[in-house]
């Protein structure tokens, strides 16, 4: 009488988890880092999207300013000072910096949508991604 064995053995499987547990502690980190080049890329893009409607809202209000606070955000703010707009770096882990010695930065934009000597560089980081959108002295937003 021939026995057929099925299944496998302790060895075996524990051969299994070892091998899966390596590969997946070899890919994880190359993982989280697309994770934190997506998150960095969005909120940078959101940051991008409030500066233009700074631009857009100083044409039809005759002013905006945008303040930029190290780690509290960006704020865009009307002529009156209402706040329009504001985007927090308090989710998923990011963290604002403006770049220079400086914590604040207030970027005021003029009736004709250009910068008032609006120049700052704001770093959006998470983990080891560091992405910057450079505001020119005129006003000019580049990524």
């Amino acid at each position: 009488m021939v026995r057929t064995v099925r299944g496998v053995t302790l060895l075996e499987l524990v051969a299994v988890l070892v091998v899966t547990g390596t590969l997946t502690g070899l890919a994880l980190p190359r993982l989280m880092g697309g994770v934190d080049r997506w998150v960095v890329g969005e909120a940078r893009e959101e940051v991008v999207a409030l500066f233009y409607r700074a631009r857009v809202e100083a044409r039809r209000q005759g002013e905006a300013v945008v303040e930029v606070e190290t780690d509290a955000g960006v704020t865009l703010e009307a002529p009156a000072g209402e706040v329009l707009a504001r985007w927090t770096p308090s989710t998923a882990g990011l963290r604002v910096e403006v770049a220079g010695s400086r914590d604040v930065a207030r970027l005021s934009f003029g009736p004709s949508g250009t910068g008032r000597l609006a120049n700052a560089t704001i770093r959006i980081s998470r983990g080891r991604t560091t992405q910057e959108v450079v505001v020119s002295s005129y006003g000019r937003i580049r990524r």
